[in-house]
């Protein structure tokens, strides 16, 4: 955040998504986070830790490149069975330039760090390696918790990264 010209932040977490095959070969939908974690005010970032390496036949991350650009992007209830999203959303597939998709493979201890409105995916674990990562979600202090039907996702509650809070949006957890 200190990039983007912001001093303090928090952290928001944490989840541990996990792949492993099995019947109905789960995957994730193209879909971006900021559509339903229920956060408004400002950029949010999405912090990966891959605890196991993370290749194309476990389902890697992929992303395409400048979407976090465009807005936010219509979703729907994914068509497709096995999706994981907490909500099974999708965003429609004539939305969505897969061709130009790229693949981020990382290993153990490695991570990736994508904007809240950046259009990404991962298909199906092929293989029967576990993959397994540790989400941070990184807020500027400016933003808030928003209550929306469409947005079920709540992070009421953060812990403050750096700098100091003028804003108070977020209940304190204990760091």
């Amino acid at each position: 955040m200190r990039a983007s010209g912001r001093s303090s932040g928090a952290m928001q977490g944490p989840c541990f998504p996990r792949r492993r095959l099995r019947d109905g070969l789960p995957y994730v939908a193209w879909h971006q986070d900021m559509r339903y974690w229920g956060i408004a005010g400002g950029p949010v970032l999405s912090v990966w830790l891959a605890l196991d390496d993370s290749t194309e036949e476990n389902g890697a991350l992929q992303v395409i490149p400048g979407t976090h650009c465009t807005g936010m992007l219509p979703h729907r209830q994914a068509v497709r069975p096995g999706n994981m999203l907490t909500v099974n959303q999708e965003i429609p597939d004539e939305l969505v330039q897969a061709d130009q998709a790229v693949l981020c493979p990382l290993l153990a201890g490695q991570m990736s760090v994508h904007d809240g409105l950046l259009v990404h995916a991962s298909e199906t674990n092929a293989s029967e390696k576990r993959r397994c990562g540790f989400v941070i979600r990184y807020v500027p202090t400016c933003a808030y918790p928003v209550d929306d039907p469409d947005r079920p996702r709540k992070f009421h509650a953060a812990s403050l990264a750096c700098g100091k809070d003028y804003f108070n949006h977020f209940s304190r957890k204990a760091a």
